[in-house]
This record gives C-alpha cells, structure tokens and sequence, in this order.
C-alpha cells in the first residue's frame, strides 16, 4: 500500500552552488539572474572560465570545471552545506568519450554528480551507470526523507538551460511563481514497448487519486488533441508515444514537470536553424523544446541512454506533490545514475512544500579534530582506512586537519601538522608527498626532495614495483606526483637531469597520456641534451592543450633548439596568454633575442 507521510521539508538557497561560465554571457546573464531571485550566497556562487563548446574533452572537464568547483567548495567549507550544484547555459554540456553501456562519453551533470563522492578519496571509474543511493526503490513514500549528505555521498546536479537565454529566464521565473493546476498526463502505446510501464501509470494514477487536492491523472493511448487544457505533469514511456511530438499542443503550467523517454533528447540546446518551428513533428523532440513549451523541468540524455535509467513516473509525480523539491523528486525516481543524464529546471522549485529545513537539521558541527563538516570528514577518513590500513586513525587525521589548513592558505600550520603526521606514521607516502609539495611551495628544495623520495620509498610493494592496482587509485596518484616532482626538481634546482631521467620516465609509463608528466620528460631531455626525444614529447604535450603556461614555454623552447621560429612563435604566444608574467622572464627574453637575431 502506498502511504504520504508528514509533510516534508524542502532546503533552502544556501544550499545550492551555482556554477558560472566567465567566457560566456549566457552563462553570466543567467547566473545572476537566478542568484538575485533565489538569494543565493556570494559564496556559493562558483566561476570557471572555459570553452562555450557544448562538448569538451575529459580533461578539459577535470581541468577547467571540476576541479574550480572542489577549490571553492574546500576554500569556502561547503562540501556538507551544498547539496545542489545548479549549472547555467554556456557551461559544457558533453565529454567526449566511447560509447556503448561501458563507455565513457557522459553529461558534465552526470559527472558532477559523483564529486562529493571523489572529494572525499573514494574512486568513481569513468564508465557506466552506479546504483542511485538516493533512489526509493519499493519504499513507501512516507520512509523518504530530504537530501542531505548525512546518508548519501552524492550532489543533485541540475541545469537551466533552453534555446535562448529568455527562454531560460522564463525557467526560472516558473520555478519561482506559484504552480498552477492542471492534469498529469501519461502517454504510452498500446502494447507498451517496456511491460514494466503499463504499471508504472497505472499505479502513478491510483497512488495520486487517493491524494485530495493532487491533479488529475490522464493516461492516453491515441494521440493527444490540440487543446489549451493546463498539463502539470507529462510523461511519455517512448519517442514513439502519443503526444511526443508535438509539446507546442501542449499547454504547460508554471510548476510542471514533463519526461520522454527518448534516446539525445538532450545532446544540444543551440536551436535547430533549417527546422521550420511552426511546424510541430517535424524533427525528434529536445528537452530545450519542452523548455520552450512552458515546462519547469524535465531530464534526459545527452547520447544513447544504455545503462540508464527511466525516470520512474510512479515516484517522480507522487513525491514533487507530497513536497519533495523537484532535483529530490527526479533523482529519488532514478534506479541508476546515468552517466548521461542532464536534470533541467530550478532545483529548489517545490510548490507543494510545507516547511524549510534548519542548518542544523541538514549540516552536522564541524568536526573539532579535523577541522571539515562532519559527514565529510567522517567519509574521508574512511576512505584513506581502505587505502592505508597500516596507518593509525590519528596519522589520517593529522593529514586532513593539514590539507583544511592548506586550503585556507596557511601553509605553516598545514606544514607543521603533516611534520607531526609522518613522524607518528614514517609509512604514510600521502602525507610525505603533501608535505614535499608544500616544502616545494615555499621553495625548500632539499626538504622536498628528501619527502618525495620518502613518499616514494614508503609505498606499499606492489605500487613500488609495476604492477597497477586499480583499487587502489588513490596510492597510484600519490607515486605518480612524487616520481615528477622529484625528477623537476632534481633536473631543475639540484641541476642533476641525468639523475632525474628515470624517475620522470617511471612517471609517465603509469600516465602515458598526462602532458604536465609528458612535459617534464620532454624538458629534462632537453636538459641533457636530448632535443629529439624532447621535441615528441612536449609536441604531444602541446597537442592535448593544457593550461599549464609552463608546458608551452618548454615546447617553444625546443622548437626554437630546432630553428622552428614559426612553431616556437606560436607556443611562446599561448604560454604568454596563459601567465603574463612570463614575458620578463629569462627564457622568454632569450627566445626573443635569439628570434630577432635569427631575423636579421
């Protein structure tokens, strides 16, 4: 038997992160639109800067999306106050990747779903779809309960995005007014291609009529008629479903939520240019066309949905009437997290809410030892347990205090809390590395030197030796990070190259497609006098376009070696556009000497 229970709460605009693209003025237009109306705090308002391009390559995501979004959430404190990350139009939509159920082609929403998750050390392979922790599965509704990251390790990620940058605004404005009523209308064939659906409606239908002032619930088998009737629900079990092509028909109210089960519907929201608009069915449907309808939310896929999951219609409806906010309604009627799911609408959108819930009741204290929010810290610890057994509890401790300091620029005491940390656990390769690199910072070449190859000396045997556990990611991480910069600083500040070379060659056989690994090869080469290795492997580098100035100004350098003024010219120009600075310093005024005397 179905059952409601109490009212439920709803979270409020401090916690929600809304993510900015700094290049785009969509995404600038959009964002503080949406900033001002839900009051969203200054600190939780996140800017990237990268390609308007819908699709970007893995790195470029890891590069130029997640990882200003884990700075801000670490600087600011928010990992278990922020439970929504909102992305605008002229954020990247798509990563490049394989396709089929394991490939690695995904949405950046589906991607940052898993961020809590890799923030606190635990591993999320790049393919396929995960169990949703958040899914109510055969549960009554009345044992839902609000999303917090008290039970669950995942954010709500969802997008307000459309064709246009009005129709987007029109997105927010529905999600802020007031609902309006009208019916839930269920589309399906006749027979239904998945059998499973014919009980999903139905059961939506019985569980929402026994609800007083719920909508009424329309299940059509033939195709809808061009009416003005207000819809406030819409699912479609199929692309091929009555309805589904032409939503202009449909009149959606303020509030409304609508879902198709359809293979891309949201691989772009740039506008079709040689579609006539005024003719309905004409083209598969977008959700950017739902969007335009009038919906205030929808989801979909940004490519081919194998090994997702439908949202289910028996979940989705019943929990956003019973005051569930509209990203808990969809993702708590999603068995899977796809790795190519897109959530459009206003997360905070609940018309039906009844009360807010406190900080307090969503946010534990922070944890006094370690210095983070309290769930977080608790599933940090846990996952350097499973990468560090060997090591005490109050080494793992020591080492996330230092790394909460070491985000709020206080480097000293981060210092003095990882000196204390390795000299309770000597074994622990994490925390000698984390102290190298801050010993690096602060340019105390010889101490990190000495904590890289301490680092290096203190992995377990099986990551000391070749062989690669994947379980273990995080310890492959670590022994990477501390082969190149050892081999940079031995070649670099010790002016010992030949020394370096096998260190930087282990390095990059664990990472073979790294370029930051690709370029210390490359320069150290180059520092022992080997320019035709070097020139392949800062080539290589430059192709995979980082934004690491330092990368460029090594490949011009080599090209220069060469005499290839041309090609040197074009990498001194990006490794300038990058860092400014660089423009004064000897390597450049050298190249520039050298290509004006070439020149004359």
């Amino acid at each position: 038997m179905f059952l409601y229970g109490a009212p439920v709460a709803a979270q409020s605009a401090e916690n929600v992160a809304v993510v900015i693209n700094d290049a785009s003025p969509a995404s600038q237009k959009i964002g503080e639109y949406y900033v001002a109306k839900r009051g969203i705090p200054a600190s939780n308002v996140i800017h990237i800067n990268t390609t308007q391009d819908e699709g970007i390559d893995r790195r470029t995501y890891a590069t130029a999306i997640e990882w200003p979004i884990r700075v801000r959430i670490a600087q600011k404190q928010l990992h278990d106050r922020l439970l929504y990350l909102v992305l605008t139009k002229g954020v990247p939509l798509r990563i490049t990747g394989s396709g089929g159920r394991y490939g690695t082609f995904a949405s950046v929403d589906a991607e940052l779903t898993f961020l809590y998750r890799r923030m606190t050390g635990q591993p999320v392979a790049p393919v396929g779809a995960i169990d949703n922790p958040y899914f109510l599965s055969v549960k009554e509704l009345s044992d839902a309960r609000p999303f917090s990251h008290r039970e669950h390790d995942i954010f709500l990620v969802t997008r307000l995005d459309g064709y246009s940058v009005d129709d987007t605004l029109a997105l927010i404005d529905r999600g802020i007014g007031q609902a309006v009523q009208g019916d839930i209308v269920l589309a399906t064939q006749q027979p239904p291609r998945t059998p499973a659906v014919s009980e999903w409606l139905s059961t939506t239908a019985s569980r929402l009529a026994k609800e007083r002032n719920a909508p009424r619930v329309v299940i059509e088998t033939t195709t809808a008629p061009a009416d003005e009737r207000p819809v406030f629900g819409y699912f479609a079990s199929s692309s091929d479903s009555p309805s589904t092509q032409s939503p202009e028909l449909m009149h959606f109210v303020p509030g409304s939520l609508a879902v198709r089960f359809a293979e891309a519907d949201a691989r772009t929201f740039r506008e079709p240019t040689n579609v006539r608009r005024s003719a309905p069915g004409t083209r598969d449907l977008l959700l950017a066309d739902l969007v335009r309808a009038g919906a205030t939310g929808t989801a979909g896929f940004v490519g081919d949905p194998t090994g997702g999951s439908i949202v289910r219609p028996d979940i989705l409806f019943p929990a956003y009437i019973a005051g569930f906010n509209l990203a808990e309604a969809f993702y708590m009627s999603m068995p899977h997290l796809s790795r190519r799911t897109v959530v459009i609408g206003d997360p905070l959108c609940a018309p039906y809410r009844q009360k807010v819930l406190s900080r307090a009741e969503l946010e534990p204290p922070i944890d006094p030892v370690m210095e983070y929010a309290a769930d977080f810290a608790r599933r940090r610890v846990e996952s350097f347990r499973r990468e560090y057994p060997h090591v005490p509890d109050g080494a793992l401790m020591l080492s996330i205090r230092a790394n909460a300091y070491e985000q709020r620029g206080d480097a000293q005491t981060a210092q003095h809390l990882l000196e204390a940390a390795t000299m309770f656990a000597p074994e622990f390769a994490s925390a000698h590395a984390q102290l190298a690199v801050l010993y690096d910072l602060a340019e105390k070449r010889d101490a990190a030197i000495e904590r890289y190859r301490r680092a290096l000396d203190a992995q377990p045997a099986y990551v000391r030796g070749e062989i690669v556990e994947i379980s273990n990611s995080g310890l492959m991480e670590v022994r990477q990070l501390a082969l190149n910069n050892l081999a940079y600083d031995l070649a670099v500040y010790r002016g010992a190259p030949e020394e370096a070379l096998p260190f930087a060659r282990r390095a990059l056989a664990f990472a073979p497609d790294d370029p930051n690994l690709m370029d210390t090869l490359g320069w150290i080469e180059h520092l022992v006098g080997d320019d035709t290795n070097a020139i392949v492997h800062l080539r290589a580098a430059v192709a995979r376009a980082p934004a690491n100035a330092d990368v460029w100004l090594h490949a011009a350098v080599v090209a220069a070696a060469f005499d290839l003024r041309s090609e040197s010219e074009k990498y001194l120009n990006i490794a300038i556009q990058l860092d400014g600075a660089l423009e004064e310093s000897r390597e450049v005024l050298a190249l520039r000497a050298r290509s004006k005397a070439a020149a004359q």
